[in-house]
């Protein structure tokens, strides 16, 4: 396996079979570095201080920014909710088409009619 992990990670010292640099597993490391395995996790499983495995494994991958990715689910739920206002769904049916539950497209719905005025004035539960 191609070691993607930083290069200034520390390597085992066999003269020293119980230090941490010793114990922990190239797939560890690894995992650490990908966030696979959290920090405390992989503390716990070595029966370390979880700021010792930081201090001496620092760096990782980047966390991704969920922000775009939440705004575009809320824009597909506002569509659907549109599409209620239209009549092409039921309450029920959308929720089911966005994988939320009745009262979360009830919110939905509700802001659609905020931004779709002209569509909710003809709507009827």
């Amino acid at each position: 396996m191609p070691q993607s992990y930083p290069s200034f990670w520390p390597r085992p010292d066999h003269r020293k079979p119980k230090s941490l640099k010793t114990r922990i597993t190239e797939q560890q490391k690894q995992d650490l570095y990908d966030r696979k395995i959290t920090t405390r996790d992989l503390a716990k499983l070595l029966n370390i201080h979880e700021r010792y495995l930081s201090y001496t494994f620092p760096g990782k991958v980047e966390v991704i920014n969920k922000k775009p990715l939440i705004e575009a689910r809320k824009a597909y739920k506002v569509e659907i909710a549109k599409q209620i206002l239209e009549g092409k769904y039921s309450i029920v049916q959308a929720a089911r088409v966005a994988n939320v539950s009745y009262n979360t497209m009830q919110r939905f719905l509700q802001k659609a009619k905020s931004l779709y005025p002209t569509l909710a004035e003809g709507y009827r539960k």
